[in-house]
């Protein structure tokens, strides 16, 4: 049986980490591991790209792979979005992975038209993904990976879409041992995920948001601050303690750091929609603006529906 916070982990994971699946049936693209942090790959008009925003993290950083196809023909094209586990795999050291991670919204409700969209000539379309383990007991190991997207649609049982297989060339990126002042804050981080893997006991809680916040207070631009956010959250949604997730998020934004655009969005998440659950919705919906302009996601609809409500 699911403890609590396994179960708002497992919620958050599959809402927060919307999935890069695209497949398709045609001849595919491979190539060698190169030192880039993009690789490629084109099948007849598509073309797909995977991104990492850098080559080099630390042992329990969150690794985030971004995935574009773009339509570089001269006609329109329909495409089936980059849902999991439906149309992108990722090959991770040559072992094809669709984490717990990579569940989605859509991966429970099955596929439906609704997950086709037309490209225009030039266009494209986006999704990111968080390639760190679920389990925190085994992050990614030091060393050097490889990293293979693998574009799939052919075994949708779905009809009027583009149908085929892009693979892209191997991109390579390494994992290594923190030291300085991030070997101290991983410690703090450790700790945390010590307490984290424990139980869901309230003084748990109670521990790991005061490790969070002397992460950030301590070491405002470590790698960890945002991974300890990461876990935290979802203990203190579980809680109800949506005054401590403001408190938490508004004191990381307040750092200006230059994370990775997924992280960003991930946390400002957090931070709505524990406004929304106070019932400042306004707030909750300027968070949005301001860290996830333009996204659609389902906080932004609650939210909306409240505030209509009103």
């Amino acid at each position: 049986m699911l403890t609590q916070k396994q179960l708002f982990s497992w919620i958050f994971g599959a809402l927060l980490f919307t999935g890069l699946i695209f497949a398709v049936y045609l001849s595919s693209t491979t190539g060698t591991a190169t030192a880039s942090t993009e690789a490629s790959g084109t099948t007849g008009p598509l073309k797909f790209v995977v991104r990492m925003s850098k080559p080099t993290y630390l042992t329990g950083e969150m690794v985030i792979a971004h995935a574009n196809l773009t339509n570089t023909g001269n006609i329109p094209i329909s495409v089936f979005k980059p849902l999991a586990p439906f149309s992108l795999l990722y090959s991770l050291d040559g072992v094809e992975v669709v984490r717990g991670d990579l569940c989605s919204s859509a991966s429970m409700r099955g596929p439906s038209p609704s997950d086709v969209v037309t490209l225009a000539p030039g266009s494209s379309i986006s999704v990111s993904l968080n390639l760190s383990t679920k389990d925190v007991v085994s992050p990614l190991p030091e060393g050097r990976h490889t990293l293979m997207g693998h574009y799939t649609t052919s075994d949708i049982p779905l009809k009027g879409f583009w149908r085929g297989d892009i693979k892209t060339s191997l991109l390579t990126f390494t994992v290594s041992s923190p030291t300085g002042a991030e070997a101290n804050a991983y410690q703090l981080y450790q700790k945390l995920l010590s307490l984290y893997r424990s139980g869901d006991y309230p003084e748990n809680f109670g521990q790991t948001k005061a490790i969070a916040a002397d992460l950030i207070a301590r070491f405002p631009q470590s790698v960890y601050v945002s991974c300890a956010l990461w876990k935290v959250a979802p203990q203190l949604f579980s809680m109800k303690q949506h005054d401590d997730i403001i408190a938490l998020t508004e004191a990381y934004f307040a750092l200006k750091r230059s994370d990775d655009a997924y992280i960003v969005k991930g946390i400002g998440r957090f931070s709505a929609q524990a406004y929304y659950h106070l019932g400042n919705y306004r707030k909750a919906l300027a968070v949005l603006d301001k860290y996830t302009p333009g996204e659609d996601s389902w906080i932004r609809g609650q939210i909306e529906a409240a505030l209509r409500g009103k």
